[in-house]
C-alpha cells in the first residue's frame, strides 16, 4: 500500500532488514515502491498534509530533486528501525546493515534537548505522532559521520484495519536542499517581479475564466485601481461597453477552437479606467500553461500620449504645408505679375477702342463695339480666375476630400505651374486616361503636389536644349489612379534618388528641401504612395498614386 503526502509516495509496509526500499521517480514526484512484506498486515494511515509543506510558497513536486531527497525510515511501535529509503541512506549515511533493529533516536544530537535524553524524545514525538496523527519537528539531526544537518521531520502513525498500531513512518527533509531550491525559486519570482515592474507596459494577468490573478503597478497607474481591488475580478471591469459584455464570449470561443486573434498578434483597443475614462491602448497578450490550468498575460499600452502626439503633428503638418504653399506663392510672384499684365492690357485695348467709336459716332461701329466690350469681359473673367486659383491655393483650412475630377486637378495645377513658361520654349502635353476620370482627394493638396512636381520639372530643364514637359495618368491594375510628372532634364544620381523624399534633401543649389518631404506626406495622408525613377528619353519622371473613385462616390 503507498501513500502520499503532498506529492511524496511512502510506502508504510516493512522491507527486510537486508534489502532498501526502491525509491523510483514518478512525473511530479510521485514514487513506486518495490518492497518485501514483513508479514505484518496492511497498514492505514491518517491522510493530513503536513503543514510544513502548507506553508511553503512552492508546491514541493516543483522542487524536483530537492523533493526526491527526503529520506523514509520505518519503525516498529517501540521505535526501531525497520526499513529506510536510499534517499535516508544518502542523507544520513547510515546504512540499512547498520541502523535497521536501532532505534531511531540515535539520530539525535545528543544537546538536542538539555533536559531530555534522546530516548524519552523520540517516545514523545511517536506518542504525539500516535495521538494526533502526525507530528511535526524542525531541528537537527546526525548522520553516521557526526555531523550535523537541519531537517523537518514528519513521523505517521501506520495502523491496521482495527484502528490497531503497527508502526510509524518517519519523512526526514533535508532542508539544505528545499531551502537552496525555494531559495532559488523565491529569487528567480523576485527577478521576474522586478522585471514586470520596470516594463513600461500595464501587465495584467488573467486566467481561463477571465480572472484576473496579477495586476501590476504600472496597470495600477495606467487604469487607477489597486490591485488588491481587481485581483479576483472578472478583467471585463477594465474594459468599456459593449465590450465587457463580449468578452467572455470571446475566452470561451478561443478555448473551444483554439482560433487566435488577439494572442500573440496583438492590437489597438480601448480601455476603461476606475472614473469611467475611455483611454486608446494597445494590448499584447501571452499565453502559458501551467499544470492543466491557461493563463493570459497581457502586456498594455496607454496610447493617449501617442494619440496627442499624432495630432500636433497633424497640426503642425497642416502649418508646414500652409506657410510650403506661401514659399511657393513668393516665388511666383513676379510670374505672376506678368500673367496678370497680359489679360489687363487687353482689356485697356478694347476699352479705349471702345471709346474711340463712341467719340466718333459711327453708328456702323456698334458691332464692333460690342465685340470689343466681349472680349474685355472675357479677359476681365480670365484674370479672375487667376487670382482665385491663388486664393484657393494659400487658403489655410481643414482638410476636406471630395470627389474630384483628374483632368480638372491637372489642368487647374498646370495653370498655374506655367505661368511664366511660354517663353522658355517648353513644349507641355497633357495624357489623361478616361479610365481614371475621378479620384477622392483633398483638391488643394493635390493641386499642390502636382504644382510642386511640374514647377521642379521646368526648373530642372532649364539648361536642356530639348524641354518637353508631360503630364499623364493611367488606371492601374490594383485600382489606383497614377500619375507621372516626366520632364527631359539631366536626371537625378542614384545616391540623391535614394534620399530625396528625406527633408533637407535637394538637388537644387538654392533649394531648401523640404517640398518633396511635403508632397510624399500629403500623398501618404491619402492611401498612395510616391516614388521617382529615371525617363526613358532622359530626364526624371515622378510618379504618385491615388485611389481611383468613381463620380457616384463608390471604390473602383
Amino acid at each position: 500500500m503507498v501513500f502520499t503526502v503532498q506529492g511524496v509516495a511512502i510506502g508504510p509496509q516493512g522491507c527486510s532488514s537486508s534489502r532498501v526500499m526502491s525509491d523510483k521517480a514518478g512525473s511530479h514526484g510521485r514514487r513506486q515502491r518495490a518492497c518485501g512484506k514483513t508479514g505484518r498486515g496492511n497498514g492505514q494511515m491518517v491522510s493530513k498534509i503536513p503543514s510544513f509543506l502548507q506553508r511553503e510558497p512552492v508546491d514541493p513536486r516543483e522542487l524536483g530533486d530537492a523533493a526526491m531527497r527526503c529520506g523514509v525510515l520505518e519503525l516498529d511501535p517501540d521505535g526501531r528501525v525497520t526499513g529506510v529509503s536510499a534517499p535516508f541512506v544518502r542523507i544520513t549515511g547510515w546504512s540499512p546493515a547498520e541502523i535497521v533493529g536501532r532505534r531511531a533516536s540515535l539520530l539525535y544530537p545528543p544537546d538536542m534537548s538539555p533536559h531530555t535524553p534522546a530516548d524519552a524524545l523520540l517516545d514523545a514525538h511517536l506518542s504525539a505522532a500516535a495521538e494526533a496523527g502526525f507530528h511535526e519537528d524542525r531541528g537537527e539531526r546526525m548522520t553516521r559521520d557526526g555531523n550535523r544537518f537541519l531537517a523537518t521531520v514528519i513521523t505517521m502513525p501506520v495502523r491496521n484495519a482495527e484502528n490497531g498500531l503497527n508502526g510509524f513512518v518517519k519523512l526526514v527533509c533535508d532542508r539544505a536542499d528545499i531551502d537552496a531550491a525555494v531559495d532559488v525559486l523565491r529569487l528567480r519570482e523576485a527577478h521576474l517581479s522586478a522585471v514586470v515592474e520596470a516594463v513600461p507596459a500595464a501587465v495584467v494577468t488573467i486566467d481561463e475564466r477571465g480572472i484576473i490573478r496579477a495586476f501590476s503597478r504600472n496597470a495600477e497607474r495606467q487604469f487607477g485601481y489597486a490591485a488588491h481591488e481587481v485581483v479576483g475580478l472578472n478583467v471585463s471591469i477594465l474594459m468599456p461597453a459593449p465590450y465587457r459584455e463580449k468578452h467572455d464570449g470571446y475566452l470561451a470561443r478561443y478555448l473551444a477552437t483554439g482560433e487566435k486573434r488577439v494572442i500573440g498578434i496583438g492590437r489597438e483597443v480601448t480601455g476603461e479606467r476606475k472614473d469611467g475614462g475611455a483611454f486608446p491602448m494597445e494590448l499584447n497578450i501571452a499565453e502559458t500553461i501551467a499544470g492543466e490550468q491557461r493563463y493570459f498575460t497581457g502586456f498594455i499600452r496607454d496610447l493617449t500620449e501617442r494619440r496627442k502626439a499624432e495630432v500636433h503633428m497633424q497640426e503642425l503638418q497642416s502649418e508646414l504645408t500652409h506657410i510650403s504653399r506661401l514659399t511657393a506663392l513668393g516665388e511666383m510672384a513676379s510670374s505672376l505679375a506678368h500673367e496678370l499684365n497680359q489679360p489687363l492690357a487687353a482689356i485697356a485695348n478694347y476699352l479705349k477702342g471702345c471709346r474711340r467709336l463712341i467719340e466718333q459716332g459711327n453708328a456702323t461701329g456698334t458691332a464692333v463695339l460690342v465685340q470689343a466690350i466681349d472680349r474685355a469681359a472675357d479677359q476681365a473673367m480670365r484674370a479672375g480666375q487667376i487670382v482665385n486659383r491663388l486664393r484657393e491655393f494659400v487658403a489655410h483650412g481643414e482638410s476636406a476630400r471630395r470627389v474630384e475630377q483628374v483632368g480638372k486637378l491637372v489642368e487647374e495645377a498646370g495653370a498655374l505651374a506655367l505661368v511664366g513658361a511660354q517663353g522658355q520654349g517648353v513644349q507641355v502635353r497633357f495624357d489623361l486616361d478616361p479610365c481614371a476620370s475621378h479620384v477622392l482627394a483633398d483638391r488643394i493638396q493635390i493641386q499642390q503636389v502636382l504644382l510642386n512636381l511640374m514647377r521642379n520639372a521646368l526648373e530642372a530643364m532649364e539648361g536642356s536644349d530639348r524641354k518637353a514637359l508631360t503630364v499623364s495618368t493611367r488606371l492601374r491594375a490594383d485600382g489606383y489612379t497614377e500619375f507621372r510628372v516626366s520632364d527631359t532634364g539631366p536626371g537625378l544620381s542614384e545616391y540623391i534618388a535614394s534620399k530625396l523624399f528625406q527633408p533637407f534633401v535637394t538637388s537644387k543649389p538654392h533649394g531648401m528641401g523640404v517640398g518633396l518631404s511635403i508632397c510624399r506626406t500629403i500623398v501618404e495622408a491619402h492611401g498612395g504612395r510616391i516614388w521617382v525613377e529615371s525617363n526613358t528619353g532622359g530626364g526624371t519622371v515622378f510618379a504618385f498614386t491615388l485611389g481611383t473613385i468613381d463620380p457616384e462616390g463608390r471604390d473602383e
